[in-house]
């Protein structure tokens, strides 16, 4: 078992995160921690879940490309089953779903952090990307709103399950989309396949079921891939990386990632903000 704090003021994230997995783990196909039970300690709410080890996978692992393939393949039908009518509505019968979660909220969050390790120019784009997005019509469904490395888990050399649970609600599932191909496509995929990565991208893309809009798509992987930068800038690495590399390789390689792309998504942001 392993306890959740609930954190101050976060007792209706805690809440949500709970529920949702009481429903997704007996929907999904996927693993999903099992939850426990509530309890109060200390005047403080906590969430008792099923303890999951995950195995991270190591450099052999995403040296191989059979392995980067079986977890691409498998990201795509976690999102297919996740964005299924059969599971979204069995959400929404639960009344998880209270609320409608603002992305840009989430992306200002990282706003700071940006200002303070990434250059003016990758910065002013990211601000520009939070206002072409949020003045955008958007459909919104059940998402995790999270799906990063760090929150996926991993058995015996497979991508099995995801946890962590407490952002999820009705908000566009193309971010969702956007941080999985950021986390292993863009920064495992490239890292150890180089130009190879783009038939693993187009893969991934291929296999999902939900109709993203691919500008969209690009502005959240943009996002995504400066916030990772900055906080591996401030030595605040993920666990999986930690595991196979040093933070100097990253920074790199995110960097090239973002001084590669910053034109192009200029262009993105721009026809999204000026339509034609």
């Amino acid at each position: 078992m392993i306890k959740y704090a609930s954190g101050v003021g976060n007792e209706n994230n805690l809440l949500k995160g709970y529920r949702a997995c009481e429903h997704v783990s007996k929907a999904a196909s996927f693993k999903v921690p099992e939850p426990v039970k509530l309890v109060v300690e200390n005047n403080e709410l906590l969430a008792i879940e099923e303890k999951v080890d995950t195995d991270y996978p190591s450099r052999q692992d995403w040296n191989d490309s059979d392995f980067l393939e079986q977890t691409v393949h498998k990201g795509a039908q976690m999102l297919n089953e996740m964005y299924s009518d059969r599971l979204s509505r069995k959400i929404q019968e639960s009344g998880v779903l209270v609320r409608e979660d603002r992305i840009g909220q989430a992306m200002e969050y990282n706003l700071e952090l940006l200002s303070s390790e990434t250059d003016n120019e990758i910065y002013r784009l990211c601000k520009d990307i939070i206002s072409a997005i949020e003045n955008t019509s958007i459909e919104t469904g059940f998402s995790h709103n999270d799906f990063n490395i760090d929150n996926m888990i991993f058995e015996q050399g497979h991508l099995t399950g995801l946890f962590d649970w407490e952002n999820c609600g009705l908000a566009d599932r193309t971010r969702d989309i956007a941080l999985f191909e950021s986390a292993i496509i863009d920064e495992y995929g490239m890292f150890f396949h180089g130009q190879e990565a783009k038939k693993f991208r187009e893969l991934y893309r291929n296999n999902l079921e939900y109709n993203f809009d691919t500008d969209m798509l690009k502005m959240y992987r943009f996002f995504q891939n400066a916030t990772a930068y900055s906080y591996v800038s401030r030595g605040q690495c993920s666990e999986t990386w930690n595991r196979i590399g040093t933070n100097t390789e990253i920074l790199k390689h995110r960097k090239e990632i973002l001084d590669d792309r910053k034109k192009h998504i200029r262009k993105i942001v721009s026809k999204v903000q000026s339509p034609e």
